[in-house]
C-alpha cells in the first residue's frame, strides 16, 4: 500500500553563525518526530496518529518527509530542535572556523 509523505514548506534563514530552517507541520506531536543527522544529511520525518475519519480538510496532514544536505560548515555537534504550535525550527551552528572573523588593523 503507498504511505502518503508530505514535504512540509520550509523557510531556511542563513547568518554568519548558523542556518535556521523553519517548517510547517500541522497536527504532529514531539513524540511523533524525528530530527536526524547522519553523515551529510539531515532528516525530518513523522508518523500522523490515526484519528477520527475527516470529510474535508484543507491542511496537509500525514507522514512528513524532509531531508536536506548539509554544508561542510556545519558543526554536527551544534543542531537543536524546537516544535511551537505546529512550527518545527531546526538551528543548524556553523563550526568557528567558518564564520567570519574581524581583523583588528594596528598603527605602528
Amino acid at each position: 500500500m503507498y504511505e502518503k509523505r508530505i514535504v512540509p514548506l520550509t523557510d531556511v534563514y542563513e547568518t554568519d553563525t548558523l542556518y535556521s530552517l523553519t517548517m510547517e507541520v500541522p497536527g504532529i506531536e514531539k513524540d511523533d518526530l524525528e530530527v536526524t543527522v547522519e553523515n551529510d544529511q539531515l532528516l525530518i520525518t513523522s508518523k500522523v496518529k490515526e484519528e477520527a475519519e475527516v470529510d474535508q480538510s484543507e491542511l496537509k496532514l500525514g507522514n512528513y518527509y524532509r531531508n536536506f544536505t548539509l554544508s561542510k560548515d556545519i558543526d554536527r555537534s551544534k543542531v537543536n530542535a524546537e516544535l511551537n504550535n505546529g512550527i518545527l525550527t531546526v538551528t543548524l551552528f556553523k563550526k568557528e572556523e567558518s564564520q567570519p572573523k574581524k581583523i583588528e588593523i594596528t598603527v605602528h
